[in-house]
């Protein structure tokens, strides 16, 4: 795992396989390239799925942890033959075969997938039987401030809410929201959290798609901006608002007959009872962006969503600085290896089977109907959504966009081998909702710093650079990485 994460930020690694004595040469080669590198890694896993006991306890390696590495290991190889050249991958690369094969010693391992999906990243179910392998921290030695939650809670108080003239004020009679908010789920993430069609309970869009939203919603009309302000520079990407006659809310299309991960994952306005106080994130809300943008709060979030995933519910009395909790992180689980093995199948060009196990996570996690795909294209699509749904948070998309851009074709919108990667170069989105919930726009912007700027060189930026003191310090370690 410690070489893994080396390999897929700078392609090369030091392969140490003897113990070194003072009297050995300590200035040691690097490998080659990543082809180099991860043959010794998934050699290294294969020996330990032959060696490791079956048995399984949490926070400990077993057989089908190591199985479950090289499911995501072999993909990440495969991408990076040949770096930086551009790669075609053969539909019977030998590396897709050992995907499906590990993947399947995962599947006789009796994990199962977990129907309550929030519940594997909080304190519900911390060892659910998905979870092949887990890190564990207990509240012995552990505080808010080691943990994820201090940067994804926001900073609250009465005396904000009211000189923001925000609702509602907080009932709580300590300050139990006052952490250090740093960023949320953007919309256009957040669209990808499909919707039951009324009309057509077998299918599942996105929001804005559903038959229901579009009897209910005017996209032409003129919103004032006393319903709904713009700040300077955004510009809107989407709007709408409730036809007259209509009983409908925004959030309530939007939100009703949505993917169960949704909720599970995203604090949405009004969406819940969090930690006894309902969290609004309308223009007025007591939590949504503006309290930012006028000054009257900082740690709140710039999109008008929390993260609710990996935050615990029961930090007594509250999520803040030295309070002690425990907390896990998931480092992989069955659904990520069935994800892991749906890519190997879209690569091997199987269809059915791709889309057979892209519909495990889809409809035990999601309780979304089942993806129904004709075509190689549209699967690509459906299971990329998909991945970034189900592993968000789990330290997997970003290194999963440099894989898909590296494949290319399908993988990539259609692009080239190690080409530009749109979903790095996209703008971020955030929807404003009236205080009545009757009106929507989706803007785009700076939003409050340049978080507007989105770059990716594909030139270079396919790794990281080797940092140069160790070019500096180790003349056997090779050559800088490629652009930098």
């Amino acid at each position: 795992m410690s070489y893994y994460n080396v390999a897929r930020r700078i392609g090369r690694i030091v392969w140490i396989d003897k113990v070194l004595t003072p009297d050995d040469e300590l200035l040691l080669p690097a490998t080659k390239n990543p082809t180099e590198s991860y043959a010794y890694i998934i050699k290294d896993l294969e020996e330990a799925v032959e060696a490791l006991p079956t048995g399984k306890i949490s926070g400990r390696a077993n057989k089908y942890v190591a199985a479950a590495m090289l499911t995501e290991v072999c993909l990440q190889a495969l991408a990076y033959e040949g770096y930086p050249q551009a790669n075609t991958v053969a539909p019977n690369h030998p590396l897709l075969a050992k995907v499906i094969q590990y993947g399947e010693i995962v599947k006789s391992g009796g994990y199962q997938l977990e129907a309550e999906y929030g519940a594997m990243f909080n304190e519900g179910k911390p060892n659910s039987n998905e979870i092949i392998f887990g890190v564990y921290r207990k509240a012995i030695n552990t505080t808010c401030d080691a943990t994820p939650m201090q940067v994804m809670i926001p900073n609250l108080n009465n005396d904000n809410i009211k000189l923001a003239g925000a609702t509602p004020l907080l009932k709580s009679s300590i300050r139990i929201f006052e952490a250090w908010g740093d960023h949320g789920p953007s919309m256009d993430f957040t669209d990808d959290y499909l919707v039951i069609d009324q009309q057509d309970p077998q299918k599942a869009v996105r929001w804005y798609e559903t038959s229901q939203y579009k009897n209910a919603v005017d996209e032409q009309a003129t919103i004032a901006t006393s319903l709904i302000p713009k700040a300077a520079g955004e510009s809107e990407v989407r709007r709408g608002s409730i036809k007259s006659g209509q009983m409908e809310t925004i959030w309530k299309l939007t939100n009703s007959t949505r993917d169960a991960r949704w909720n599970a994952s995203v604090l949405s306005d009004s969406s819940t009872i969090f930690y006894g106080e309902t969290l609004t994130t309308d223009v007025k809300g007591n939590a949504g962006r503006w309290m930012k943008l006028n000054g009257q709060a900082y740690y709140t979030s710039l999109t008008n969503m929390y993260w609710r995933k990996g935050v615990y519910n029961n930090v007594n009395p509250r999520i803040f600085v030295g309070v002690p909790t425990d907390y896990h992180y998931v480092s992989t689980r069955l659904g990520r290896v069935y994800l892991n093995m749906a890519e190997a199948y879209l690569l091997q060009q199987n269809l059915s089977k791709a889309v057979e196990l892209l519909n495990e996570t889809r409809v035990t996690h999601g309780q979304l109907p089942p993806a129904k795909v004709s075509d190689l294209a549209t699967a690509w699509t459906d299971y990329k959504r998909e991945r970034r749904v189900d592993l968000v948070l789990e330290n997997d998309y970003y290194w999963s966009l440099l894989r898909w851009g590296r494949y290319g074709a399908n993988a990539n919108h259609g692009l080239s081998s190690g080409s530009s990667i749109p979903e790095l170069t996209t703008l971020p989105q955030v929807m404003d909702i009236s205080k009545d919930r009757k009106h929507y726009s989706i803007v785009t912007g700076a939003f409050f710093s340049s978080n507007n700027v989105r770059e990716f060189d594909a030139s270079r930026r396919y790794l990281f650079p080797i940092a140069q003191s160790y070019l500096d310090r180790n003349p056997n370690f090779g050559l800088q990485n490629p652009g930098w």
